[in-house]
């Protein structure tokens, strides 16, 4: 491929979780910007179509089934189903072989110059099969998050087995990592003897900082314990390394969308005075807590919605590596069952003290109502209709992040990088058995962000408001470090030299 020909991607996105879409829209758009045809295939398009109609002839959307995983399956917002995810992705590898066998039909006559994956397995087989390059562009690889899974015990043992080796088997096949800030080490790439190495997981922290904050060990104290503060310093201090022919992977900085409408603009379309107190309560689209039965209740007068001026599309915001995990810092439940998870903790009844939920005198911005029995259903129908907001179903999720001073939400990558990029605080709930979780508390939050764990007892109990008090407290300090966010160019610039050069770019 000569330097001034175009590329032709396919880019695999994983329906697992809104963050994989919505940064992957970001990567697309770089790769747009600069003239390149990209193929998105992903098993929904409600994201992606607007990207097709937008630039039209440059980005086909293809919905497949077939060749994308089917995640992890969720109780409700912040509790996984075990179980459910192990036997889903085992009956899904059954037939990988066939999957792969299906996929080289389909890419061996497009002329594919980089295959991107965030974070499908299936393509990556394909892609070696053919000589093409594959690039994972993500914070994990499912074989991580699965041999987490199997690490927690499953009633379906052997089911767990198959799925961990396949996919460790599937994801050997890939030739590049480009690491996303709040990762988990890969067990592909990440071993102890190049923890020192250009794009090693100790690095990324480092990596995604903007170098002038990292002057004192002081400042780092905080959130690092002093071996973990020492080993930062010496990275700053010390030559940076730079990449050679065999060098197959790189921490990139932040990949983020970032809100269009200013703030006192979007506050006043929602009716919000400038000066009020705003919180964002946002889980991705799921129920915010487990729903009670169906009850007789009269219609809230609190739902009704005014069509957005400032829509840019769909509402982005609707839907062994185990030992190494287990010894890195974070939630103290994010690889471990906790006795106040969902099946412990379940709301029986509708709950009274919901004035606990939210500070007085704070208004509240709801991005997606829950269904009958949920714990936010019962503080809308409650609350006084001046004091909420019920977000348009086609809000850009940035813009209202910006509007805010404080989120409620889980620790997904989306959440966490869009706060931290809008500088605003999170109250986040733990989340069992979600892997990846430690590496986004560890890795973004806790040292480009302002973040507050919250209890699964007191999430479920509307316990919220001292939570959102101490966060908003937070914005007085400000994050430990500042984070650069300018990933998508550098992601695009790698996956060029490594169309041209079959290599990452170097000096």
């Amino acid at each position: 491929m000569q330097p001034a020909m175009k590329m032709r991607i396919v880019f695999y996105v994983s329906g697992h979780g809104l963050g994989h879409a919505t940064r992957a829209i970001v990567s697309v758009e770089e790769l747009v910007r600069r003239g390149h045809y990209v193929i998105v295939v992903a098993a929904n398009g409600q994201l992606f179509s607007p990207l097709v109609a937008k630039y039209a002839g440059q980005v086909q959307l293809r919905i497949d089934h077939d060749v994308i995983d089917p995640g992890v399956a969720q109780k409700d917002a912040v509790s996984v189903d075990i179980d459910k995810s192990i036997l889903q992705m085992f009956e899904f590898l059954k037939t990988h072989k066939q999957r792969v066998e299906s996929e080289i039909e389909w890419l061996k006559n497009r002329e594919v110059d980089v295959i991107l994956l965030d974070a499908p397995p299936i393509p990556a087989a394909a892609a070696k099969e053919l000589g093409v390059p594959s690039v994972l562009i993500s914070n994990f690889g499912f074989d991580s998050i699965f041999e987490g899974l199997e690490s927690l015990g499953s009633h379906y043992p052997k089911e767990a087995t198959f799925v961990s080796s396949t996919l460790r088997q599937l994801y050997s096949k890939i030739d590049f990592l480009l690491r996303l800030p709040g990762a988990i080490p890969n067990p592909l790439f990440d071993y102890e003897a190049n923890r020192f190495e250009f794009g090693s997981f100790e690095r990324g922290i480092l990596d995604a900082a903007h170098t002038q904050d990292l002057i004192s060990n002081e400042i780092l104290k905080p959130v690092w314990s002093d071996d973990i503060s020492k080993i930062l310093q010496e990275y700053a201090t010390a030559a940076y390394p730079r990449p050679n022919d065999q060098t197959r992977k790189l921490n990139l900085p932040l990949v983020v969308r970032l809100a269009i409408t200013p703030r006192d603009q979007f506050r006043a379309f929602l009716g919000i005075p400038i000066d009020a107190l705003v919180v964002l309560i946002t889980f991705g689209g799921h129920s915010a807590t487990t729903t009670s039965p169906a009850r007789s209740r009269n219609p809230s007068p609190n739902r009704s919605t005014t069509p957005n001026p400032f829509s840019v599309g769909p509402n982005t915001e609707i839907v062994s590596i185990s030992t190494t995990l287990s010894n890195l810092e974070g939630s103290n439940v994010a690889i471990n069952e906790s006795e106040n998870s969902m099946d412990s903790w379940k709301r029986d009844e509708p709950i009274h003290a919901v004035d606990r939920i939210v500070p007085p005198g704070w208004h509240t911005i709801i991005a997606v109502p829950g269904p009958k029995g949920d714990l936010l259903n019962d503080y809308i129908d409650i609350s006084a209709p001046e004091m909420i907001s019920i977000a348009p179903a086609d809000a850009f999720v940035p813009d209202l992040l910006q509007a805010s001073d404080v989120v409620v939400g889980k620790c997904g990558y989306g959440t966490c990088a869009e706060v931290v990029a809008h500088r605003v605080p999170l109250v986040y709930v733990p989340r069992p058995a979600f892997v990846e979780e430690v590496g986004l508390i560890n890795n973004i939050m806790k040292p480009f962000g302002m973040g507050v764990e919250m209890s699964q007892k007191d999430f479920y109990a509307g316990n919220w408001a001292n939570s959102i008090l101490q966060a908003h407290s937070l914005k007085m300090k400000g994050p430990v470090l500042s984070v650069k966010m300018n990933g998508e160019r550098v992601a695009v610039d790698c996956v060029e030299s490594i169309a041209r050069k079959g290599r990452l770019p170097g000096e």
